[in-house]
């Protein structure tokens, strides 16, 4: 969806199963980028705050895109 320039759907679809599936980080990765696309940084934020500390490459990506749109998130982090 966010390929097809869809992202406001991508987060729709998406929203319904982050509860069930916290721990799956492509998941996260997919709903927190489309909120990066819609310029969401905040919730983006939120959604990958409990792995800060994975190795997921893309997730990773994703957290260097919110830090370099909104640094000031991250404070002197």
């Amino acid at each position: 969806l966010r390929a097809r320039n869809c992202p406001e759907q991508a987060v729709s679809e998406t929203e319904s199963f982050l509860d069930k599936f916290r721990w799956y980080e492509p998941l996260l990765t997919s709903h927190a980028a489309a909120l990066c696309d819609l310029a969401r940084w905040e919730d983006a934020k939120r959604v990958l705050e409990m792995w800060q500390g994975s190795q997921h490459m893309e997730m990773q990506m994703v957290i260097k895109r919110i830090r370099a749109e909104r640094p000031d998130l991250y404070g002197s982090e």
